[in-house]
């Protein structure tokens, strides 16, 4: 590690908390021109990341600071929606802004890059290769507590959708679901799903004792019998039957597509195509679902009712599988001018049936301190942290429970209350409250 920033990182287990969980520390190994905040909060129904930035902006601020300090960054902004500029009113004399169409997907670091600094990550590259490092404002909030010692145990996250109240709350990692719908009056639906992370790009789940991790942006309820649940639960299997009798390769899932108006080679349709014919994991073009970013675009685009993003991804995990390597990174030039060809966030929430439950959620200051908590060794990209505690072991909040070498791909876990561990193996730590 190259700085003592990257130590503290380390030892608080920071990970990129706006879905990818990258470990923070490997990130402020490089020299960059740029640092962003990305508060564009590109997903529906979420408000998490407007209400830190209106809590807990001077917090943000110091972690773009430390950040850019590390890394050599001369510039720093902050990327948000035009609709919520208010919100960085006091921070604009100490970063650059960057307001962004109310469009999805908005931000998308790709292209946030674009739109702030008129540069190009190559295909299949990461932002670093082009002097930007991005990062989540829950991230930055995080920064600015590691470097005061501070690990992470605890996540700021929207719970909203088919509720009684919809919410931000800042609960400990590893609270479950069920005690989130307790916070919030409820589900107001029967049979609930729940989307870990937001209806386009999070996990389905109907378990209620799921626990949020650290890069768990928000639990958004919707009823099971919802279009958004109902397509989820489609296998790979039907939707391939689908695609060979349905598809029509109008092009619309590719015109749509974020990576293809990036300039990326990716064209769902051709995917689509060779996949209903048995071709994709042994063709050129069944390689180009390594480039997909599963956004969900295609899915808004599709006339059909067709998921080429579920295809995508169950194609990347059979190329991955194989040992099948992305593609070399492959300079890129926008096919349209950023922003544009993007969808309004209006009309995806009435294609998707979602407008019902756009309610507005504030931040919530009730202390949660839950009788138990489910903590995963593996919430970050890489490998898992390794359990360092006992079954029956007294640990307190803060204290290590996953530990892992500073030159892994991995990060740190810390208990987020104080217990008794109730159960441990190589995938879990549960503990419950003293």
């Amino acid at each position: 590690m190259v700085s003592s920033l990257a130590q503290k990182l380390f030892a608080a287990g920071v990970v990129g908390a706006g879905g990818g969980g990258f470990p923070t520390h490997h990130k402020v190994a490089h020299r960059v021109e740029w640092v962003i905040a990305n508060a564009a909060e590109c997903e529906p129904l979420l408000y998490s990341d407007q209400e830190v930035l209106r809590v807990e902006g001077e917090q943000v601020l110091t972690g773009l600071r430390l950040i850019a300090q590390a890394t050599g960054a001369q510039r720093v902004a902050i990327a948000v929606k035009k609709k919520n500029r208010d919100l960085v009113a006091p921070l604009r004399d100490a970063a650059e802004v960057v307001e962004l169409p109310d469009v999805y997907p908005a931000g998308d670091e790709h292209e946030v890059v674009a739109l702030a600094t008129g540069r190009s990550v190559p295909e299949g590259g990461l932002p670093v290769q082009v002097g930007v490092l991005v990062q989540n404002v829950e991230t930055l909030r995080n920064v600015a507590a590691a470097w005061q010692g501070e690990p992470v145990t605890h996540r700021t996250l929207t719970v909203g959708g088919c509720v009684q109240q919809p919410k931000v709350v800042r609960v400990p990692v590893g609270t479950t679901v069920r005690e989130l719908l307790s916070l919030c009056g409820g589900a107001q639906c029967q049979a609930p799903a729940f989307f870990m992370g937001g209806v386009m790009m999070g996990a389905l789940t109907t378990d209620p004792e799921t626990p949020i991790d650290k890069t768990t942006a928000a639990v958004i309820v919707l009823p099971l019998a919802h279009p958004c649940a109902q397509r989820r639960m489609q296998s790979v299997a039907h939707q391939l039957r689908n695609a060979r009798s349905a598809c029509t390769q109008c092009v619309l899932c590719t015109e749509t597509c974020n990576r293809y108006l990036l300039g990326h080679h990716l064209e769902p349709h051709r995917v689509m195509r060779s996949m209903a014919l048995g071709l994709a994991a042994e063709s050129e073009v069944g390689h180009m679902a390594l480039l997909c970013s599963e956004c969900g675009a295609c899915e808004y685009a599709c006339p059909m009712g067709l998921s080429p993003r579920l295809v995508n991804r169950e194609l990347k995990g059979a190329l991955r599988s194989a040992g099948v390597q992305a593609p070399q990174p492959r300079e890129t030039k926008a096919r349209v001018r950023m922003g544009s060809g993007r969808i309004p966030t209006s009309r995806l929430m009435a294609r998707f049936q979602l407008a019902p439950y756009a309610r507005p959620a504030r931040y919530c200051e009730q202390e949660v301190v839950p009788k138990r908590v489910r903590i995963r060794l593996k919430q970050h990209a890489g490998s898992p942290a390794r359990p360092v505690v006992r079954r029956g072991q007294q640990v307190a909040a803060g204290q290590l429970i996953g530990d892992c070498r500073p030159d892994e791909v991995s990060a740190r876990v810390q208990a987020s209350i104080s217990g008794r561990v109730a159960e441990v193996d190589e995938e879990m730590v549960c503990i419950e409250a003293a």
